[in-house]
């Protein structure tokens, strides 16, 4: 900063610019005396020569300072000290709260915020307010859609460059060599992050006092003692339906405004959230790329892959906390812990208070009570409540049987199906016997249905009589009682039937009154 005076006597004030190098000084007249220097890139202010020099190594990418342990290199000497404390463990500001140590004053200053509840950012737009300006900005990006950060390699955006950081090591650059493992387990990690957070489970660190669940952090443990306590502080302004945390409200909120910003690129199908996207996409693949070591099936879902090599190796990942039992699935150890140990929520179906342990399966039942039909036939035009129906019924057309028997080489269009014949044909395979009476079934599901029929259990009931039935079969059968729909024909007479049984024994009749007529006919002649 300079002053001269001009022809008047008045002093002048100069704004010093570098550019270039340091040696390339320029002069601009201005008012503002308390920082004088000014990069020509962004135009961002400082006070002195050196904070301006040490901020033009961002835009040229200067770092000079070099950690002699992992050769990480850095900006400044500061954040090099700072770094070689991740390697000497050393952390010595303490949190006068709970006890918890930080390499850094600022993240220090940053978690006594989480105990005294400040909260100095708020957002102009609605009522939420942050700890950490960051948290902020990259909030508000959320009103305003902006996706400053792209991914060099496939261009996709990111509101924030922790996402794109995430990002990058997930898709990217993920490989043994720069993976966290866990000593406690086998599980690794893509960020030291997302480890530390694991290992808080192994140690106990944010554990339920209720149910003895080990959470990852303080505000996972927060959420889950919501479960006991059946709090639900968040409510839909629309239809008053309350959820545990606001990103449920925010996800349910989208079926009321109709919103789906996740859009697949293949078809320009949208979605609610990205895990139902990231569903989706591999429908659009040929390509399996997941092999199973063990046989020749193939897999587009990793984690598909994991559940059937399972099946070869019979590992049972997921025990139980209370007793000794073990479970391949995560979903089957949910549903123990309900139905034995009373530990968890169960999932009511609004129409007929049937109880799930699982999200999925509730999802799956209420379509019984549904008249949508989204998928349909390409071949026949037939719709279906389910993709799975669906497929099975496509191979009616296609004639594949991709499931046959080891023993024979039958094949069959359903594994249901090459269930059945491995018990009947070759008694391979476990049957399910009633305790009451000697009917045995292929499945658990129908000897269930038998099972009610023993205790009188009529859990599917008409909307329109109220009139009960064991199986939901019996109720589809019953609701042709209340509609003119006539959908079976007879291929000789043209007659009209509600029931496919009755087409069938009248086109029998049908048939054999035809072959009487023609053997009629020709002894007359």
């Amino acid at each position: 900063m300079t002053s001269e005076a001009d022809d008047t006597g008045k002093s002048q004030t100069f704004e010093i610019q570098i550019e270039g190098d340091n040696n390339d000084v320029t002069e601009h007249t201005c008012d503002d005396m308390s920082k004088p220097y000014v990069c020509t890139l962004c135009h961002k202010r400082f006070k002195g020569r050196d904070g301006l020099s040490y901020h033009r190594r961002i835009h040229s990418g200067e770092k000079p300072f070099q950690c002699d342990v992992c050769d990480k290199w850095f900006r400044h000497k500061g954040t090099l000290n700072l770094h070689k404390r991740v390697h000497t463990g050393v952390k010595p500001f303490a949190c006068t709260v709970c006890d918890r140590r930080f390499a850094q004053k600022g993240t220090l200053s940053l978690h006594e915020r989480v105990h005294s509840g400040d909260k100095p950012y708020p957002c102009t737009l609605c009522d939420k307010r942050f700890i950490r300006k960051e948290s902020l900005n990259a909030h508000e990006r959320m009103h305003n859609g902006e996706k400053p950060f792209l991914c060099t390699v496939c261009h996709k955006q990111f509101t924030s460059n922790g996402y794109l950081t995430i990002h990058t090591t997930k898709k990217h650059t993920v490989s043994e060599s720069n993976l966290y493992l866990c000593n406690e387990c086998d599980k690794s990690y893509s960020s030291r992050q997302h480890l530390f957070r694991h290992l808080n489970v192994h140690t106990a660190r944010y554990k339920c006092t209720d149910c003895g669940k080990c959470c990852g952090s303080s505000g996972e443990l927060v959420k889950h003692k919501r479960c006991h306590l059946g709090e639900k502080p968040f409510e839909c302004r629309v239809c008053g339906k309350r959820f545990v945390d606001s990103c449920y409200l925010k996800v349910h909120a989208r079926i009321h405004s109709r919103e789906k910003p996740y859009k697949c690129h293949v078809c320009g199908r949208a979605f609610n959230t990205p895990g139902s996207l990231n569903t989706h996409i591999p429908v659009h693949s040929n390509g399996r790329p997941h092999h199973c070591p063990h046989c020749t099936k193939r897999f587009k879902r990793k984690h598909t892959l994991q559940l059937h090599i399972c099946s070869h190796t019979g590992a049972e990942p997921y025990s139980c906390r209370h007793c000794s039992d073990r479970f391949m699935r995560r979903d089957l150890l949910r549903s123990h812990l309900l139905k034995l140990h009373n530990e968890g929520t169960w999932l009511t179906c609004d129409i007929c208070r049937k109880k799930f342990s699982h999200r999925e399966h509730l999802k799956n039942h209420q379509r019984t009570h549904s008249s949508r039909r989204p998928h349909q036939c390409l071949f026949c035009g037939k719709r279906f409540k389910r993709i799975g129906e669906l497929r099975c019924h496509v191979r009616i057309h296609t004639d594949a049987k991709p499931y046959s028997c080891q023993h024979c080489s039958v094949g069959f269009r359903t594994y249901h199906n090459l269930k059945t014949h491995l018990l009947k044909s070759h008694n391979d395979g476990t049957w399910f016997t009633c305790n009451i009476c000697p009917m045995k079934y292929v499945d658990r599901y129908k000897l269930k249905e038998h099972m009610d029929r023993h205790g009188g259990v009529k859990p599917y009931v008409c909307s329109e009589c109220s009139k009960r039935f064991f199986t939901p079969h019996g109720l589809r059968r019953h609701h042709t009682a209340h509609s003119e729909f006539r959908q079976f024909s007879c291929s000789l007479c043209d007659r009209l039937f509600k029931h496919k049984e009755t087409v069938v024994q009248h086109f029998k009749r049908c048939s054999a009154e035809l072959r009487d007529i023609s053997l009629t006919l020709r002894l007359a002649m």
